[in-house]
């Protein structure tokens, strides 16, 4: 689990805590092993997890809830048993590998981890024994994240309606809201009409500026097009996101159209807002959109 400073009983050679990527003598300490820092041992004999004590106490030895197996490379792998939500249920703060001679190297992990590849002994000669020390706490499973509005792209809800029997006027896209759409949460929905080869996509709303390439010549050509280099916004995946969504920018400027290079600038035409205010103590709630085309705003009340 976490601690703040490791006390030992007994004498080790070098320590290397709390120093992210930092590795002793020949402890190889790549990403793959997810620890947080490591120490070679040059002591002999088996591992006491009894020697060892974090802020929450005395570790003991958990290595016989750890899955591990030693590779053809000599380094070993471990892992721990996960929930429903893929949180560990095992907590690790140490694992320790050593071989016969007893060169072993103790990798320390902060925070709930659940595995680790690559870990080694301080000669990198193949691993032999392998002991797992723990405090036994382990931190509160984080809260999940926030449910997301049911959307065409991602629930296949569909706004293909009309607001006649005649079926004339449809609309291409529909603005959900619920109170309880289920376990107590609220949720939203934003479906799109896709019976004509419609299409939605998630995207990022925001304009990444775009460094145009000095001496690019951005003169649009006869068809209006100019050079796919002359982009205000970025076009590409947003990389610190897990979903790699494009920028709304890209499907708004049809860039998934674009030949040889060029694209046709959208200047923005209409902006329509849709606002939902909820309030306490009453089952009603009021849908504001606009301004329309007229000028004018529109406000509806709905009570469940």
């Amino acid at each position: 689990m976490k601690y703040s400073k490791l006390s030992f009983k007994l004498g080790i050679s070098v320590l290397a805590f709390g120093l992210s990527g930092w590795a002793s003598a020949d402890c190889f300490i790549g990403a793959a092993t997810n620890a947080a820092s490591v120490q070679a041992d040059s002591g002999n004999g088996t591992y006491s997890c009894s020697v060892l004590s974090t802020s929450n106490g005395t570790m003991h030895d958990v290595t016989g809830q750890v899955a591990y197996s030693v590779g053809s490379d000599g380094r070993v792998t471990w892992s721990v048993p996960v929930n429903a939500n893929g949180y560990p249920t095992v907590d690790v703060d140490m694992v320790t590998v050593s071989n016969n001679s007893g060169k072993r190297c103790n990798y320390n992990y902060s925070g709930q981890k659940k595995d680790g590849t690559g870990l080694s002994t301080s000669d990198l000669s193949t691993a032999k024994y392998v002991t797992v020390c723990a405090d036994g706490v382990i931190a509160p499973e984080p809260p999940p994240p926030p449910p997301e509005p049911v959307s065409t792209v991602g629930n296949g809800c569909d706004a293909s309606f009309s607001y006649d029997t005649n079926s004339n006027g449809k609309f291409d896209v529909a603005i959900g809201y619920s109170k309880n759409a289920g376990n107590g949460l609220e949720g939203a929905a934003v479906c799109a009409n896709t019976a004509n080869g419609g299409s939605q996509h998630q995207c990022i709303n925001e304009c990444v500026p775009h460094v145009i390439p000095a001496g690019t010549d951005c003169t649009a050509n006869a068809n209006g097009e100019v050079p796919v280099q002359c982009r205000a916004c970025e076009f590409e995946d947003a990389a610190s996101l897990s979903k790699g969504l494009k920028y709304c920018y890209y499907w708004e400027n049809h860039v998934d159209t674009a030949t040889a290079g060029y694209f046709k600038p959208g200047p923005k035409k209409k902006s329509l807002s849709a606002q939902i205010d909820v309030t306490t103590g009453s089952n009603c709630y009021t849908v504001t959109m606009g301004p329309m085309y007229g000028g004018y705003t529109y406000s509806y009340q709905y009570c469940p």
